[in-house]
């Protein structure tokens, strides 16, 4: 084709009606627009839209949400994005079927789409939706278009959709944002998203991780290694306010060590030289350890209670988290097995707290959608209820 360029067939079979290939390349093709379907999200945004009215008269519908239509602006890119309502209906027998699904479009401005940024594009939004909803958004369908109208459907590799997941609209309660942002905010949140500078690292790692389904040990590395580089990020150019004295544990050796091999020095002087070892060798090197507790002190009061993160469970899961990287044993006791499994689901709690802050929501937004969804994140036992309920029930009092 003149208006996909360059391209190639390969393992090709001729049928009665046509022929199909395995393999379509194409070669600079370039395109005006991109459109995507991901399955469960139509479910998010039509699940408050009602039928009114009797069968075979007339039907109404309302509390349709509108479409969304945002310019997202980079130092790197300029597009459009807007979603589409598609509805359709079709005699089955004796019943009449309705069908409803939203669909994303993706508008060039500056420069249009090459066959790279369709991955990028789709997965891009997937990874929004996926943090948004707390569960593993996947790709339906996907095609182009071109100014001359000619539409194409494409093929990539993509991420496959988990199994065990109902399509009956059951599944609407496991959504952790359980209604779609409001019309008004979407170019806000979009913006924020687009341009921050969390979304290429941390973001897609933990829509990424949402996915992950193999050995545990793997999955306690991979979320306490994007823990980590969140915090890089947020303090890279900071210094740290003040030097860390060495443990109390390094302190007590040190004071035993003096005491065995000069026991002739007073007990005053002995803390003299303590307290000079102390300032001697204190730390200024700005640690995971360090810009973690930082930000936890930084943190919402409310948010860190409902967590309820621990500093002994922070210490035990990077422990472990060393241990797995270099390649050893992770030495647990079989009483710290659930330890280590509840404190992995608290940090991706948090990361998702620190996602949705990046978008631009509050912290009584999130601790709503945290105490109305079913998603796992919300009926771990290991949050703080009472503490969330005490601030759901005062917020409702003071509306």
């Amino acid at each position: 084709s003149n208006n996909l360029g360059a391209s190639c067939q390969s393992d090709c079979a001729i049928g009665r009606i046509g022929s199909s290939n395995q393999w379509l390349v194409l070669k600079e093709a370039i395109f005006d627009s991109i459109s995507v379907r991901y399955n469960d999200i139509s479910e998010w945004f039509l699940h408050w839209r009602r039928i009114e009215g009797s069968t075979g008269e007339t039907l109404r519908w309302t509390n349709t949400p509108k479409s969304i239509n945002v310019s997202v602006r980079t130092p790197d890119e300029h597009f459009d994005l807007r979603s589409r309502h598609h509805s359709s209906h079709r005699q089955s027998g004796e019943d009449l079927i309705l069908h409803e699904h939203m669909e994303f479009v993706f508008s060039a401005k500056e420069r249009r789409f090459s066959l790279s940024d369709i991955k990028i594009k789709t997965n891009e939004l997937l990874f929004l939706f996926s943090i948004l909803l707390a569960c593993p958004v996947t790709i339906r369908s996907v095609s182009v278009s071109q100014k001359s109208g000619s539409s194409f459907r494409i093929w990539f590799l993509m991420f496959r959709r988990p199994e065990g997941i109902r399509t009956d609209g059951i599944s609407w309660n496991k959504f952790f944002a359980q209604t779609p942002v409001s019309d008004e905010r979407w170019q806000s949140v979009f913006d924020r998203y687009y341009q921050s500078e969390y979304k290429k690292t941390c973001w897609v790692r933990l829509a990424g991780m949402q996915r992950y389904n193999g050995v545990w040990e793997y999955q306690i590395l991979g979320y306490v290694s994007l823990l980590e580089r969140y915090l890089n990020i947020r303090f890279d150019g900071s210094r740290l306010p003040e030097s860390v004295p060495p443990s109390s544990k390094k302190i007590s050796k040190f004071r035993s060590d003096l005491a065995n091999e000069i026991p002739d020095i007073p007990c005053g002087k002995q803390e003299r030289i303590v307290a000079i070892a102390r300032r001697a060798f204190a730390s200024d090197r700005f640690s995971f350890e360090n810009k973690y507790t930082i930000a936890m002190n930084d943190i919402n009061p409310d948010i860190k209670k409902i967590i309820n993160l621990t500093e002994n469970e922070f210490s035990l899961i990077k422990k472990v988290r060393n241990r797995i990287a270099h390649g050893d044993g992770h030495d647990l006791e079989e009483e710290d097995f659930l330890a280590t499994s509840q404190t992995q689901v608290k940090i991706s709690l948090l990361m998702v707290y620190w996602a949705f802050l990046d978008f631009g929501f509050t912290t009584r937004e999130f601790i709503r959608c945290l105490s109305s969804t079913h998603n796992s994140l919300g009926l771990t036992e290991m949050i703080d209820r009472v503490h969330m309920e005490r601030i759901t029930q005062a917020d409702e009092c003071s509306q």
